[in-house]
């Protein structure tokens, strides 16, 4: 486990093994524990990082206005520290959004990237009134309540995984309401982003489930990218990388074959 202070906050994050770097981006209301079955897969033959974004799991606030940028040059002060200077990313959920801001300001130090259930396109005015609704829940102490009504619909499988499900839960009951608050916002107000990565000559791949509650499938499906970057899985919901883990690891593996140099 390591720190780095950004902008006055202590940001925890981890870096194991030895290789071409991959950093693991976790989602909204989650944390790098996220990964903790998955991440482990790469280590063997690649450095992986994994962070715990402001305001999540061990993670500290940073106290600026709300944005996905301030999310990204944390990532940056991460690989600056380390002496790194490209990373393949692979982003969940809210951590997709990430990616999309590293690809406009950051695309020299992206080798390649992995999108996990996300998608480029900003807000609808219904998902920004959404989230405004969500904050208000949080704000009035209903945080437990919306955690339990949205967890189980993030597997396709509740019974196979009601170990994972709880921890999940917990991770996301343990989010500290400032970072909910700060992670809202900031993707209420994130731009569209879909022109990005239809033009960016960065090696790419989208893994979207046909059975995830919380991004529609066939945004992804009707998206003008070429069809082997697509890949669908069919058993998987909005947390595929547990469910459909061995399937995950061949496809990510199978992409940095073709473009990493060990």
């Amino acid at each position: 486990m390591k720190f780095i202070n950004y902008k006055g906050s202590n940001i925890k994050y981890s870096k194991k093994g030895s290789g071409p770097t991959l950093f693991f981006i976790h989602g909204y209301m989650s944390s790098s524990e996220a990964w903790e079955t998955f991440a482990p897969r790469f280590i063997e033959n690649f450095t992986v990082i994994l962070i715990d974004l402001p305001g999540h799991g061990l993670s500290e606030n940073i106290k600026t206005a709300p944005s996905i940028q301030t999310y990204t040059d944390c990532i940056i002060a991460i690989l600056d520290k380390e002496n790194i200077l490209k990373a393949s990313f692979i982003g969940h959920s809210m951590g997709g959004y990430i990616i999309m801001d590293l690809i406009k300001n950051h695309e020299n130090r992206i080798n390649s990237f992995i999108l996990i259930n996300t998608h480029p396109f900003a807000d609808s005015p219904k998902k920004k009134e959404a989230r405004n609704k969500e904050a208000m829940m949080i704000r009035n102490g209903k945080k437990e309540l919306l955690v339990s009504l949205n967890n189980a619909r993030l597997f396709f499988n509740n019974n196979e995984n009601e170990r994972i499900i709880e921890r999940i839960k917990n991770i996301s009951i343990n989010t500290s309401n400032d970072g909910c608050d700060f992670a809202l916002e900031a993707m209420r107000k994130r731009d569209d982003s879909s022109e990005t990565l239809l033009y960016t000559c960065i090696p790419f791949l989208i893994i979207f489930s046909l059975h995830d509650n919380q991004i529609d499938y066939k945004l992804i499906e009707n998206l003008e990218i070429n069809q082997e970057q697509k890949i669908l899985l069919n058993a998987s919901s909005h947390f595929c990388f547990i469910e459909e883990a061995d399937l995950c690891e061949r496809v990510l593996k199978n992409l940095f074959d073709k473009h990493l140099e060990f």
